[in-house]
């Protein structure tokens, strides 16, 4: 009887930057290893959703102090800051339009970063998926602890619950090791080295994590 495919699905916050890389450079391996037949690999957001996402004015504040300090200033940013200093409470389009907003940012530092690495950012997926409970997916690989925490939270009424990990610590076996921003430490001056290693450490760390999945299995 043929063994049905396992999915391995890795999940970032905005399914834009971190998860859609873990997934080319999985699907990468798998192929390179001739398992294609047993392994595929997709990829989502815990709060890819930003139309939706509920933020609480403190995170709000969190992101407009953020912004600034790395030098991302755009409209987006000061709409929410003036947003907050009037006391709406209605956070929901001005954070969609910073959300919008940070993507692009983000999006080209990424693509700039694999194009120096050989790796060519069309092979990117270019939909922002949102992470919801799946029936036929058999692992999650979250890049760092919050998103571990919110795939469990996401899966916790479900008739089904995959296997959950953090990426890097199952890559690696050291506990408490994640693929995170430094956002407390990030500035205009260190925000590109950031996404460097970033990118680096996934592009080390998922092969390791694949082989660990198939010897589990095993």
């Amino acid at each position: 009887m043929e063994k049905e495919k396992k999915i391995i699905e890795a999940v970032c916050n905005g399914n834009v930057g971190r998860s859609p890389l873990v997934e080319i450079i999985m699907r990468q391996q798998i192929e390179e290893r001739g398992i294609s037949d047993r392994y595929s690999v997709t990829s989502s957001g815990v709060r890819s959703d930003t139309a939706k996402a509920n933020y609480t004015p403190e995170e709000a504040r969190s992101f407009v102090e953020f912004f600034r300090r790395i030098g991302w200033n755009d409209a987006s940013v000061e709409n929410l800051d003036q947003t907050l200093r009037q006391g709406n409470q209605d956070l929901v389009p001005y954070i969609a339009d910073l959300g919008k907003f940070a993507m692009g940012k983000e999006i080209g530092i990424r693509d700039r970063l694999l194009r120096e690495r050989g790796i060519d950012p069309s092979l990117l997926k270019r939909t922002y998926d949102q992470t919801i409970a799946t029936p036929d997916v058999s692992t999650i690989l979250a890049v760092d602890r919050n998103c571990y925490s919110r795939a469990r939270e996401i899966y916790q009424n479900s008739s089904h619950t995959p296997d959950i990990y953090v990426l890097s610590e199952l890559a690696t076996g050291e506990k408490g090791k994640e693929i995170t921003f430094d956002v407390e430490g990030l500035t205009s001056e260190t925000i590109g080295t950031h996404y460097e290693g970033i990118v680096d450490q996934i592009i080390n760390e998922t092969p390791l994590a694949l082989e660990k999945i198939i010897s589990r299995a095993a």
